[in-house]
């Protein structure tokens, strides 16, 4: 059988995928980029997890694994690799320190270590547990996760993991990427999986689903200014104050305030559909600009903002510097501007 180019990168179907899908949704080389280049997600809830408690849960993991644990923090994972008693390997995987006494154990290896456990002399306790865990990786994955949770994850060191919320879902954020490249394991409940999964797609529409993906790149908004509130969602209701308070669970405030200030200083500029103009604000950071109508010219403000009256006043300024240019795109366009 002839076997060309195109074939070999077409990969077979087989029984050794089904626990995670496809082994390849677009192509490796597209896919592999994605770590690079941009963002994947990858699934890799398939995995086995044990929860180990007791006191001498941590003297086990030292007498089955070639890592030291001399130091080894709460909040802290570390990548352990199984040994037998002769020195052969016989499995590995990612160890999260919850406790001081309680440890997670992600991989085949979880059989091993309780295998030692019951077979072993140790005040400790192991038990199955059941969780979703979804790799996000490449340059654009810090900024994917701040984003589908709200908050920043910044301080959270290579190898250590802090608590975020997706979804209305208590998560973990593990720092690890899986060639070197800035990445997150999102550990949480697997009953909510797939709603987990859902936030974090959403969050950014060109991620790579290691191969599920969008063509293009996504534009940054630092270049490409986007009109204001692109993406918001309001939520009206009576007022109705039982039908209010449960609504209120939906509000995210930092969110809010971002949406306020763009449309504060919207409303300095008169926007509309026919001005000229870009209105960003990111966890209080603003970018507005007025541009000409060929795009050879702009009138800009980048900076924090610290208020709403604040962002009113930034308005009126970059207004008063930019009015020629609005002035100037309604005549050309034929339209009646007063302000």
């Amino acid at each position: 059988m002839a076997i060309g180019v195109k074939d070999m990168r077409t990969t077979p179907e087989g029984y050794f995928n089904v626990r995670w899908g496809l082994p390849e949704y677009t192509d490796w080389m597209d896919e592999s980029m994605s770590w690079k280049e941009t963002c994947y997600i990858g699934d890799w809830s398939f995995l086995w997890e044990r929860r180990f408690k007791g006191p001498d849960a941590l003297r086990l993991f030292s007498d089955i694994s070639t890592n030291s644990f001399a130091k080894f923090d709460i909040g802290q994972a570390k990548h352990v690799i199984h040994c037998n008693d002769d020195g052969k390997v016989i499995h590995e995987g990612i160890l999260s320190r919850l406790g001081e006494q309680e440890f997670m154990l992600f991989g085949r290896g979880c059989f091993w270590a309780d295998y030692k456990l019951r077979h072993g002399k140790y005040k400790a306790s192991s038990e199955p547990d059941d969780l979703t865990n979804f790799q996000v990786s490449g340059p654009n994955s810090l900024h994917v996760i701040e984003k589908v949770c709200g908050q920043s994850i910044r301080d959270i060191k290579f190898m250590h993991f802090g608590e975020v919320r997706i979804s209305g879902q208590e998560c973990m954020a593990l720092r690890q990427g899986m060639a070197g490249e800035l990445g997150y394991e999102i550990q949480g409940p697997a009953k909510h999986g797939r709603a987990i999964y859902d936030a974090i797609m959403l969050a950014e529409a060109g991620l790579t689903r290691l191969g599920i993906r969008i063509p293009g790149e996504r534009l940054p908004p630092e270049k490409f200014v986007p009109a204001p509130n692109q993406g918001t969602i309001a939520v009206v209701s009576r007022t109705d104050p039982s039908l209010m308070e449960r609504l209120s669970h939906l509000d995210h405030s930092p969110s809010r305030t971002d949406v306020a200030v763009e449309r504060a200083v919207m409303e300095q500029l008169g926007g509309g559909c026919f001005t000229p103009l870009g209105i960003y604000c990111h966890h209080g950071h603003l970018i507005a600009e007025v541009l000409s109508l060929d795009g050879t010219r702009t009138e800009r403000i980048d900076t924090d903002v610290k208020s709403i009256e604040q962002a009113r006043e930034l308005g009126k300024l970059l207004h008063e510097r930019a009015k020629d240019l609005i002035d100037d795109a309604y005549k050309k366009l034929g339209i009646r501007y007063e302000r």
